[in-house]
């Protein structure tokens, strides 16, 4: 199974912002140059106002992230034909799209570093290979802009991303292109662990009596792992309740169940369902 490559997955997110082109010396040095380079090139498709993680320590990322729009939908259809170290894919980080790399579990005796330098070489050839894939040859830079943001440790946890959308089904029918203006993606959800212990909780051997009867929306939550789950926005507040009542009663899922209370406020707030994707 392919999962994202983690340690230079990127911290930058894209935002619409103004100001001018010239990038201070924090800004210049937060992204790599093949990073730029590349940000340069979907620049020309659109304006790319970037920011990155004021708060990350060590080297700079080395992916790029921008806030979705139609405009850059050749981007992430031509992503499918490179061929590099390895797959590069966009993923849902509302209202952004982070193009990140993707690496088998067997990759995993390979050093962090030289995985670093194996994605620092496909980085600049994707730029290469956007610009003649999309015919950008010559075609002038809408700008970037980039900017950094502090992120907070309350904002991450185990899991995740879970997906605020105002309506999930169009979202994951339209090209996971943001459905309001607000949507948003929070940085948790639950951990693989919680999920099994939860689908194990939801279903008992026949015969066996158990606390999880009546929660259709959990067990929905952990049947969902290899596959997208929904939870449209008048499902929220249900899903709310029951994870503050099961919370109660299982003090191994109390954290878990306590995160999905959380985010459901987030979306109740907001009129949002939540969507997250499938492994």
């Amino acid at each position: 199974m392919l999962k994202p490559l983690l340690c230079i997955a990127l911290t930058v997110l894209v935002c619409r912002l103004t100001g001018g082109s010239q990038m201070d010396r924090f800004k210049q040095e937060s992204v790599t140059p093949e990073a730029r380079s590349l940000l340069e090139v979907i620049s020309r498709l659109a304006p790319v106002d970037a920011v990155v993680n004021a708060s990350a320590e060590g080297e700079p990322p080395i992916s790029v992230c921008f806030r979705d729009s139609v405009s850059f939908r050749p981007l992430k259809i031509a992503l499918g034909n490179f061929r590099g170290n390895f797959r590069w894919v966009p993923m849902a980080q509302l209202p952004y799209v982070c193009i990140v790399p993707l690496t088998p579990d067997a990759e995993v005796a390979v050093s962090q570093s030289r995985m670093r330098a194996f994605a620092v070489q496909d980085i600049a050839s994707l730029a290469r290979f956007v610009e003649r894939e999309l015919h950008l040859e010559g075609v002038a830079s809408q700008g970037v802009v980039i900017t950094p943001i502090a992120k907070h440790a309350e904002e991450t946890g185990p899991g995740g991303p879970a997906l605020l959308v105002a309506d999930p089904r169009q979202y994951l029918s339209n090209g996971f292109l943001p459905t309001s203006a607000r949507d948003r993606a929070v940085e948790y959800w639950i951990s693989d662990e919680e999920g099994d212990l939860m689908y194990a909780k939801t279903h008992p051997p026949h015969g066996t009596p158990s606390e999880f009867r009546d929660v259709a929306l959990l067990q929905r939550v952990c049947e969902s792992k290899y596959e997208d789950l929904i939870i449209l926005p008048s499902e929220v507040r249900s899903l709310r309740k029951e994870s503050e009542r099961m919370a109660n009663s299982w003090a191994d899922l109390k954290p878990a169940l306590d995160r999905i209370a959380r985010i459901c406020d987030m979306a109740v707030d907001d009129g949002l369902g939540i969507v997250v994707l499938g492994q």
